[in-house]
């Protein structure tokens, strides 16, 4: 079974896990689509001073990337892989680009073409493509409150059409897609899978972040939005520090979203922020330095930050909105609180601090079968759509 599987920097944690169980079961094809106006995301980090622009092979490009062993091994056993780079601004370069992908496309001859989502500089290709079995990854079947794109809704209408099944990563994300766009096509049940990734890059000190032996640390982590409930995690916080006045609440990541701060952590040291982009080298040691893992968001699908707690056992509170509460399990492997109860994250910080069982048996159990369970789904899945007309 030849596949030829498309995937992109930002989701790239998530997809390097899955190619890398699934060229165990089929011929698998990767082509990575890098857009150069913001090509360092998740694992994936380009070096400086490289001018590139059009389709690469990996082996031609190994010098110009950051953490080649970590991709040498997810790589390794598949039939090609190729990287697409566009350049910053668009234009006629599309169109040259996308004359390279068809050339690329008769030579590999796939069977099935899977899109790990879909950006708007592959949507001229996708949108070429004749008689082709597609499947599509819908990793949010509806905007993020406050991230309403409408690029990107148009690009759906015009896309959804030519797909022959899709892929949701939650039973909550499977019914909402199904809801929203009333499929005629299978809609496979996927999940995500533990980032291991993060855990092979290496430890980089955060220089903000210095923990004391018996500190206890709260971490909030991720790109900064309205729709992620700082404000709230901010409000139970300055409630919880004047019955445990030595913990700390970590904040890390970037962002536009300026959030309100209480008066009680006005000029704070229980307070650490950290306004940046977080590199990859340090997110191991972030992880493995917190106590727990909060995420208040107000609204959400699923969450790749849970995976990334994943790969290092770290405990996790969640607020009980999308499919956070079907990979946490309340009370086993972290605690799920109620959006709608105004002392929710507040009771559940307190409780996990109270808590009789060391914290770090709270871990996020991973699920060492998830992606081989999302493998066989999907080779079934292919194997049903090359023996439909």
């Amino acid at each position: 079974m030849n596949i030829l599987y498309f995937c992109s920097p930002p989701l790239l944690d998530y997809s390097a896990e899955q190619i890398n169980d699934l060229k165990q079961h089929v011929n698998l094809h990767v082509m990575v689509c890098v857009s150069l106006q913001t090509p360092n995301h998740t694992i994936f980090k380009l070096k400086d001073g490289f001018a590139l622009d059009g389709i690469y092979t990996f082996d031609s490009i190994k010098d110009k990337i950051e953490n080649i062993k970590l991709f040498e091994h997810y790589f390794a056993g598949c039939q090609s892989v190729h990287f697409v780079f566009f350049p910053p601004k668009i234009g006629m370069n599309i169109v040259r680009i996308t004359r390279a992908l068809f050339k690329q496309l008769k030579h590999i001859k796939p069977q099935i073409i899977h899109f790990d989502d879909m950006f708007g500089r592959m949507l001229a290709f996708a949108l070429l493509l004749k008689n082709r079995k597609i499947v599509l990854n819908v990793h949010d079947p509806v905007a993020h409150s406050g991230e309403q794109n409408w690029g990107y809704v148009i690009m759906r209408k015009f896309l959804f059409s030519k797909i022959a099944a899709f892929a949701t990563f939650s039973e909550y994300s499977r019914l909402l897609f199904e809801k929203v766009f009333h499929p005629t096509v299978p809609v496979a049940d996927l999940r995500l899978v533990p980032y291991y990734s993060y855990g092979a890059i290496g430890t980089k000190k955060i220089p903000e972040l210095d923990k004391l032996p018996n500190e206890k640390l709260l971490l909030f982590f991720g790109r900064l939005s309205p729709y992620k409930g700082i404000d709230e995690l901010l409000s139970a916080f300055s409630k919880v520090i004047q019955k445990y006045p030595d913990i700390k609440l970590v904040i890390a990541g970037n962002g536009n979203y300026s959030y309100q701060l209480p008066d009680e952590l006005v000029g704070s040291s229980s307070l650490i922020t950290i306004n940046r982009f977080i590199d990859d080298s340090e997110i191991k040691s972030l992880f493995e330095q917190a106590d727990v893992l909060i995420c208040p968001y107000r609204d959400a699908t699923q969450s790749g930050v849970l995976m990334t707690a994943a790969a290092f056992k770290t405990p996790v509170i969640v607020s009980n909105v999308g499919a956070l509460s079907e990979y946490i399990k309340d009370g086993g492997n972290g605690y799920v609180y109620d959006l709608k109860d105004e002392t929710g994250l507040e009771n559940c910080i307190l409780q996990i601090l109270s808590d009789s069982k060391p914290i770090d048996t709270l871990g996020l159990v991973p699920d060492n079968a998830a992606v081989s369970r999302n493998s066989k789904l999907l080779v079934d899945l292919y194997t049903q759509l090359l023996a439909s007309n």
